[in-house]
């Protein structure tokens, strides 16, 4: 069975999984509902949009034809906490060209890194350098599926996918 073959058998069983623990978090009581407050930090409390949006075109005289402006796709940022529990969400879904940005909110330092482990060769353009506890680093997302773990807890995983 090939790499490709063996991810996206993976990506398929953590999306199963990841609805079904969805499904038995939303029929909980409020008490018991995921926190929110995972992925707050004093820095970055919401989404950043990479590109700023278009200007609004200036007034044109009745004599000229409208034309319309094309409208640029905002990309934003997606945010992933990594604690002690390991990372946030279970399978990142984006498109290429968009950044995911890893939050250590954990106790020990994080190496993000590409499948498979300790060798890193399946997506190597995943590879980053240790971040320490508190900070946070920046990936831009490739077109596909890639495992990804904690080089240093090799235990926490990830996959990121992108169209």
């Amino acid at each position: 069975m090939t790499n490709q073959a063996k991810i996206l058998i993976a990506v398929i069983l953590l999306i199963v999984a990841g609805g079904a623990g969805a499904y038995i978090l939303m029929g909980g009581s409020p008490e018991e509902a995921p926190r929110e407050d995972l992925l707050e930090t004093p820095e970055r409390e919401q989404i950043i949009p990479i590109d700023e949006p278009m200007e609004e075109p200036e007034e044109e005289s009745a004599s000229e034809e409208p034309q319309e402006e094309p409208v640029a796709e905002e990309l934003q940022i997606i945010a992933v906490a990594y604690t002690n529990a390991g990372f946030s969400l279970s399978a990142v879904d984006g498109v290429a060209g968009q950044s995911v940005l890893f939050i250590n909110q954990s106790s020990a330092s994080l190496q993000v890194s590409s499948d498979p482990h300790p060798t890193h060769t399946d997506c190597p353009q995943y590879n980053a350098n240790t971040i320490a506890p508190g900070t946070e680093i920046e990936i831009k997302l490739i077109e596909g599926a890639c495992g990804i773990h904690n080089h240093l807890n090799p235990s926490h995983t990830t996959t990121l996918i992108a169209t």
